[in-house]
């Protein structure tokens, strides 16, 4: 069974060209040792990966930076299963009412629906620490926080950082920090209108690691990927061909 390990999400022509190597050498050992139906898996393998090495070249700089976006933010599979309450009508209701976020960030028409996107405000207070590390603290002893300008300044976020969408006063998605990756869902009824996208975008926007570059989306389902590219186009649309490349603070891996 070929593995083609690069062809999703891995995909890059190094590894491809390594993954051919292996083919062939496989080839050449199942032909001497004679054995035919060995022999012929492998040539199958190394015209599967040399169709795939041909579609890699011919492919476009803005596929080649989704790619590598993809590579970068996907950190592994999980079932649709896992979130099925979520996408149900109403499953998003645990979220409140619009009353409970009075920061409105946009509404707009998508599909048949008004949706609003919002936010708690809630500030997020942080201790301040001297060089050792050690909390800072007044003549009271009483710890100090740091100042909005501060909090800036160390690239720290702000506020709560979850997005929720509302119909009217209805909950049908949000985007929050999921242990440092990032959570979307929308309830199936409002799904496919491009609401997760917006919602993915304005969720980053308030995380300055997220949004340098450095941090990474996570694990994702089949939606979870299709989000990410959705994801991608808009940033393209918005910052042009290889937006991702040119963002990138580090290295590729």
């Amino acid at each position: 069974m070929i593995k083609l390990r690069t062809l999703l999400l891995e995909s890059r022509l190094d590894k491809m060209y390594e993954e051919l190597k292996e083919h062939v050498r496989n080839y050449k050992i199942a032909k001497e040792a004679g054995i035919e139906w060995r022999t012929e898996e492998c040539k199958e393998n190394i015209r599967l990966i040399m169709t795939a090495i041909i579609r890699e070249k011919k492919k476009s700089p803005d596929e080649l930076d989704r790619d590598a976006f993809i590579r970068h933010h996907y950190t592994g599979y999980i079932e649709s299963d896992a979130y099925r309450q979520y996408g149900k009508e109403g499953g998003l209701s645990w979220l409140g009412s619009k009353s409970k976020y009075p920061m409105l960030l946009h509404k707009g028409k998508y599909g048949q629906f008004d949706v609003e996107f919002r936010q708690t405000g809630q500030i997020h207070p942080y201790v301040k620490t001297d060089a050792e590390g050690e909390i800072v603290r007044d003549a009271n002893g009483t710890a100090q926080y740091m100042t909005p300008e501060e909090i800036t300044a160390a690239g720290l976020v702000k506020t709560d950082t979850t997005v929720v969408a509302f119909v009217n006063d209805k909950p049908i998605g949000f985007a929050g920090d999921e242990f440092g990756a990032v959570g979307v869902w929308v309830e199936g009824p409002y799904q496919k209108a491009g609401i997760g996208t917006d919602l993915m975008d304005m969720h980053i926007q308030t995380r300055p690691y997220m949004s340098s570059g450095r941090g990474q989306i996570g694990q994702a389902t089949n939606a979870g990927i299709s989000l990410m590219k959705a994801y991608h186009r808009k940033m393209s649309k918005k910052h042009g061909t290889g937006w991702f490349k040119k963002l990138r603070v580090f290295d590729d891996d």
